[in-house]
């Protein structure tokens, strides 16, 4: 048989490197899985050794799953995550099912959902985002004034705390608490949700894959807004600034047992649809 290669990105918050080898080490062996490596999740994170991997572990939640993605997108490696959180939407198995996530790797009965990716410019970076992009003021008091255009159509234009450009896969996380729709992951979409917009006809918006995006700073109470990308801030924005957004070419593969449902994940996490008796 032969082995299989993994590096495993952990949250030290959640687990630590004495877990992984005395638990999950021994466990993956007994599969003919080797572990190259257990790094720390970060946001900045690059491992160069992680190229010569089969596949990206992650155990934490859903944020650790994220703050691995743009590693994972450089290297077109797929992710299979380990719930050692609380929601756990992106990852496939939980902390109790260590040897079933190792017999399903070795076993080859995983499917891999291709997910979307949206590709924000500015300032000269180009940053991967899984979840969201979302520009918001950089301090509780006062709100930013934002414009959203649609290939140079107007779309939004409003003062508010933000704007939030959501992915299918994101919608079920900050876009869902802000009144977003839930997308199917499978689709391929932006959903554009304003955020506290001072304005009844600001309402949620979902475009198609082939546009581009961008949202343009007008003014700020304090000059300045901030530019989040998967919970992260990335950059600020300033008055005249704009972020271009528009839906990748690149797309991440993340694990799912062979028998997922999307609306039965939504059932079991979110309780979605279910008659309250």
């Amino acid at each position: 048989m032969n082995v299989l290669k993994v590096i495993i990105f952990y949250n030290p918050t959640k687990t630590d490197v004495r877990y992984i080898h005395d638990k999950i080490k021994k466990e993956f062996e007994n599969f003919s899985i080797e572990i190259t490596d257990a790094v720390q999740a970060c946001k900045d994170c690059f491992v160069e050794q992680a190229q010569d991997n089969d596949y990206f572990i992650v155990l934490g939640g859903d944020g650790t799953v994220l703050r691995t993605v743009p590693l994972a997108v450089a290297f077109n490696k797929p992710i299979i995550g380990i719930n050692m959180g609380k929601l756990g939407f992106l990852t496939a198995f939980s902390q109790n099912e260590i040897r079933t996530a190792a017999e399903c790797i070795s076993m080859k009965k995983l499917s891999f959902s291709e997910r979307m990716l949206l590709e924000a410019d500015f300032n000269g970076t180009k940053h991967f985002c899984l979840n969201d992009l979302n520009v918001q003021r950089s301090t509780p008091d006062g709100t930013i004034d934002i414009s959203v255009s649609y290939m140079d159509e107007p779309v939004y234009s409003f003062s508010g705390d933000g704007i939030i450009i959501s992915t299918p896969t994101g919608s079920t996380g900050y876009g869902l608490s802000a009144g977003g729709a839930i997308l199917d992951p499978s689709i391929r979409a932006m959903e554009l949700i304003p955020l506290a917009a001072h304005g009844l006809n600001m309402r949620p918006l979902i475009f198609g894959p082939e546009k581009n995006l961008s949202i343009r700073m007008n003014n700020a109470l304090n000059e300045k807004g901030f530019v989040l990308v998967d919970g992260n801030i990335v950059s600020s924005l300033k008055k005249g600034e704009s972020v271009h957004v528009r839906v990748s070419s690149k797309t991440l593969f993340l694990a799912q047992k062979e028998k997922y449902s999307f609306l039965e994940l939504l059932n079991q996490k979110l309780a979605f649809g279910r008659r309250f008796e």
